[in-house]
């Protein structure tokens, strides 16, 4: 039986599990429960219908618990311990609809925003700012309930308490570096989750192991037991895994470039601003469905209904990773010269991760490796297939335009370039 003062819940990867009354009323205030309602990935896959529709409010939970669970909690005073699972419990309430990909069309448009940094420049006071600062409506007109949460359980300390979670959110201050760090809470549960519900084989405790081994959290880092080394190889593989299947697929890469493309259209016509990052998902489908301009109307009814734009060939490159805002000006000129309407997307490889793992023996350990390369391909709204002439031209001029090398990975490709 939990005691009146703890709240429970039953997590798909960590079973029952029991969160403070300070941490539980956090959860239940709007900032919070808006990722009900926004997807953990980036679109709502094809290929691997188990990830389409967990939420973002379920991998805040997880990430809550694997604070929780960290020796560095365990030893840490209440307050301080409260804090590191707060910002654990908050870190992605930031976020635009359907993830990254909303900030993705945000930089197409070169529009400046980042997930991490967004309770931080609420926090100022400036002019131009959003009204509202942290208390800034964020769901269905309701405040975001921060602000009245700290003050209820931190009275007068309730401004510094936010402004160290915000810190921690960004990777910043005394347990920053558990929240976003080369080892972190958030990304131990992402991973895990995923796998979990992509149905990959995995130890669904994996993130609550490796949690235990976090032995202290400084300004100079996390501090992790040795016995933490094996289990992060393990969790490396599982990692590559989920990424291939989130990065591969043509239907999903499809998918992502055809709702980005409504998204840039819609911010280019006023539809969409940058205060639109607090819709929902689905209140941003609606928005683009309502849209007066056909080519958003069109792509985005398309991809609900599974009508996929044609796809170029899917290919990686090696050297600096383009900005958004610069394929822009590509996909202008490839639609020239291929005479139909293209949009062009990349994605970083994200199969790959260096870590460096401080250890609280002194000793530093470095696992996996930096991923050099990015996935690249073009998509258009004209039911005809790229031809293998247009494919070369779409690889040929990124080429130039990007300064990339082409990663020849399979015979196809290297007939293209022989």
């Amino acid at each position: 039986m939990a005691s009146p003062f703890e709240e429970i819940f039953v997590d798909p990867l960590y079973g029952e599990i029991r969160l403070e009354p300070e941490i539980a009323d956090l959860a239940s205030r709007p900032l919070v429960q808006r990722l009900r309602h926004i997807r953990l990935s980036n679109i709502d896959s094809l290929s691997s219908p188990g990830i389409s529709n967990i939420t973002r409010y379920e991998h805040a939970l997880g990430a809550a618990v694997l604070a929780a669970n960290t020796s560095f909690a365990r030893r840490s005073d209440p307050r301080l311990r409260n804090s590191f699972i707060a910002a654990a419990l908050i870190h992605d309430t930031g976020i635009t609809p359907f993830g990254h990909l909303m900030e993705e069309a945000f930089f197409y448009s070169q529009v400046d925003y980042h997930h991490e940094t967004k309770w931080s420049v609420l926090l100022e006071r400036r002019p131009g700012g959003e009204l509202g600062g942290a208390d800034l409506q964020v769901y269905l007109g309701q405040q975001s309930g921060l602000r009245a949460w700290a003050e209820r359980f931190y009275g007068v300390n309730a401004v510094d308490l936010i402004e160290e979670i915000a810190r921690g959110i960004q990777g910043k201050g005394c347990f920053g570096a558990g929240i976003a760090g080369e080892l972190d809470v958030d990304n131990l549960d992402n991973v895990t989750r995923a796998a979990f519900h992509i149905g990959l084989p995995v130890d669904r405790v994996l993130p609550l192991r490796i949690t235990e081994c976090l032995e202290n959290i400084t300004e100079a880092g996390a501090f992790f037991s040795t016995n933490v080394l094996e289990l992060v190889k393990e969790w490396l593989a599982l990692r590559e895994q989920v990424y291939s299947r989130f990065m591969l697929p043509r239907a999903d890469f499809s998918g992502k470039l055809m709702l980005l493309f409504s998204m840039v259209q819609a911010l280019k016509t006023g539809l969409l601003t940058k205060s639109s990052w607090n819709l929902t998902d689905g209140e941003l489908w609606d928005l683009l469905l309502r849209s007066k301009q056909e080519d958003i109307v069109s792509a985005t009814r398309r991809w609900l209904t599974s009508d996929l734009w044609e796809l170029s060939d899917l290919v990686w490159f090696e050297g600096a990773l383009p900005p958004f805002s610069a394929l822009n000006s590509y996909a202008a000129e490839l639609s020239s010269a291929l005479a139909r309407p293209c949009f062009a997307y990349r994605i970083k490889d994200k199969r790959k991760r260096r870590i460096k793992l401080q250890l609280t023996s002194g000793r530093t350990e470095v696992l996996g490796q930096d991923p050099t390369q990015w996935l690249f391909g073009v998509g258009s709204p004209i039911r005809k297939p790229f031809t293998s002439k247009e494919n070369k031209s779409v690889i040929d001029l990124a080429r130039t335009t990007f300064n990339a090398e082409l990663v020849l990975e399979d015979e196809h490709s290297r007939s293209l370039f022989a």
